[in-house]
């Protein structure tokens, strides 16, 4: 009997993302926090707001939902798998695929009445303006 090293190397592959996915859904069961590394985002602190940019290719607008409560920014929804039909098999597969969801604690004060998002080219843009309160404001001497 040959030894088929694809086979081999696919399951080890099909292995190693199992155990990826076990761990992480361990370490967020007894630590109370999310690893997920999907979406992959950017945190800027701009003068009059924050501005969050996440990368979620081939996920669309519908199966997004984002949500702020008491400071913390929720993003979750799912990548659906695309219906290539019963006779075909994998033979790599790197995207994951279902539900995802990634909290973002934003460290400063946000007026979220004001809150705004767009998805455009695989990246959703949520602002999130800060309050009048908090912005940098310049005093004139007299």
């Amino acid at each position: 009997m040959l030894w088929n090293w694809t086979t081999a190397f696919e399951d080890m592959e099909t292995l190693r993302r199992e155990m990826d996915h076990l761990l992480e859904r361990s370490q967020n069961y007894f630590t109370g926090t999310s690893t997920q590394s999907f979406p992959l985002l950017n945190i800027y602190n701009q003068e009059q707001s924050v501005l969050v940019v996440a990368e979620v290719p081939g996920v669309v607008r519908e199966d997004i939902a984002i949500s702020f409560v008491d400071g913390t920014l929720k993003l979750s929804g799912e990548r659906k798998t695309i219906d290539l039909g019963e006779k075909v098999a994998a033979l790599r597969e790197e995207r994951g695929l279902g539900r995802f969801e990634k909290s973002i604690k934003i460290p400063v004060d946000i007026d979220s009445d004001r809150i705004s998002a767009k998805l455009s080219d695989g990246l959703l843009s949520i602002e999130l303006p800060k309050p009048q309160k908090v912005k940098p404001r310049q005093i004139n001497i007299q």
